[in-house]
């Protein structure tokens, strides 16, 4: 009995990470032109067909006001299946981005860029120098609006800049965006 009762705990767990995985946001961030404070993202989030709303980050822990860094996100694509969809802001909610997914879609791609030259979720200058790169997860990330930052989590992946070392540090855990950061030391 101990031996089945242990099978099941395994199996369950198992089938408990598979879901997991499916119903996170898949987030690769492409850092190759760090050096010129741009940061390449590609978020795959799961979704179902309809209008969906996305938010970026407005409110980052440790600031009191609003200071999720919107002035540097560009190069918006949203894509299903291989199609651009158009897509828009939100006309009052600068933070809030408006798609109309096709039937039968369940994974939105989402193509961003963020410019880090000016301000890093709250903090004064550049993101990144020739030895240095500091991370901010909510610079680089929508997610559905709505959402418990709490119940949104991510699976996180990094292209770091050719032709360096690298030391990373991860502060963890932290499934939401706005509480997960990193810094790489080129």
């Amino acid at each position: 009995m101990p031996a089945q009762s242990l099978f099941l705990v395994c199996v369950c767990s198992l089938l408990s990470l598979v879901s997991f995985a499916e119903e996170s946001i898949r987030l690769h961030v492409d850092l190759s032109d760090a050096t010129r404070n741009i940061y390449h993202a590609h978020l795959q989030i799961p979704v179902k067909s309809g209008d969906v709303s996305l938010v970026f980050p407005k409110w980052i822990p440790g600031n009191h006001r609003p200071s999720g860094p919107i002035g540097g996100l560009t190069g918006i694509r949203m894509e299903a299946a291989g199609h651009t969809l158009a897509w828009q802001r939100d006309p009052l909610e600068m933070y809030e981005f408006h798609v109309t997914v096709p039937t039968g879609v369940q994974v939105l791609d989402v193509f961003l860029d963020a410019i880090t030259t000016l301000d890093s979720a709250g903090g004064g200058g550049p993101a990144a120098s020739s030895n240095l790169l500091d991370l901010n997860w909510n610079a680089v990330v929508l997610y559905p609006k709505g959402a418990r930052s709490d119940d949104v989590t991510f699976v996180p992946s990094v292209t770091l800049p050719a032709g360096g070392s690298s030391v990373l540090h991860f502060r963890w855990p932290a499934p939401a965006a706005s509480r997960c950061n990193s810094r790489l030391y080129l």
